[in-house]
């Protein structure tokens, strides 16, 4: 965690099916509460990162909670849930809406972690759609803005950041290499890519409601160039 860059306020992780299986076992939690620890000591927050689109359909919603109810006194900062509609089959994608709603006011009732959606910022265009997701209990969205112009970034961002008083919204970026040089920062190296978050950063600093800069990924980060 030491080798994260300058300014890092928090830290999205993942894992794998078995690794959560971990997590519930002594020697797991244990791992888990000394690497939080490790973290809240340099000023990081730790917050647990799931991501599976059909988790907001009915038949797969119990998925998901039963996923969710060993881990529930784990020591995380918060949960946040990758949600997209793109991800649906084309046939379940007209629903999304209500089901993102229902799936997460389920979560909401099942942890006692602060809870975020992240999702496509095309999805918090719709009107009244993040104070719909605000009701359910949800404290803060994230807003997968891939546009790696820092000013079109921010451009996108600002009307985003006009929703309801008391939610938060942060600005996801990336730096995987899968993804093209319009959308991804991978290709700059790691010191502009850092300076256009920082660019971005500043630009909607000042706005209420603004709570930084998420990227995606740590590991691609470190594959990237100086």
């Amino acid at each position: 965690m030491t080798a994260l860059p300058k300014g890092s306020e928090r830290i999205l992780i993942s894992f794998t099916a078995p690794q959560l299986r971990a997590l519930t076992r002594p020697a797991g939690q244990k791992r888990l509460e000394q690497l939080i620890a490790q973290a809240h000591a340099q000023g990081l927050r730790v917050e647990l990162l799931l991501g599976e689109a059909t988790w907001v359909l009915p038949g797969r919603r119990q998925a998901l909670l039963d996923l969710l109810a060993p881990l529930r006194n784990l020591a995380f900062d918060g949960l946040h849930l990758d949600l997209e509609r793109s991800q649906l089959p084309p046939a379940q994608q007209p629903s999304w809406d209500e089901a993102v709603v229902d799936t997460l006011r389920a979560v909401r009732a099942a942890i006692d972690w602060p809870l975020a959606l992240t999702t496509h910022y095309r999805e918090l265009q719709a009107p009244d759609f993040a104070r719909r997701i605000q009701d359910t209990g949800v404290t803060e969205l994230v807003a997968m803005v891939y546009v790696s112009n820092p000013v079109r970034a921010a451009e996108i961002a600002r009307p985003l950041l006009q929703g309801p008083p008391g939610l938060r919204l942060a600005v996801a970026q990336s730096i995987e290499r899968s993804l093209p040089p319009d959308e991804s920062n991978y290709l700059l190296g790691q010191t502009q890519a850092l300076r256009r978050w920082h660019q971005l950063s500043q630009a909607l600093e000042t706005l209420p409601g603004f709570s930084g800069i998420v990227v995606q990924s740590w590991d691609e980060f470190k594959k990237a160039r100086p």
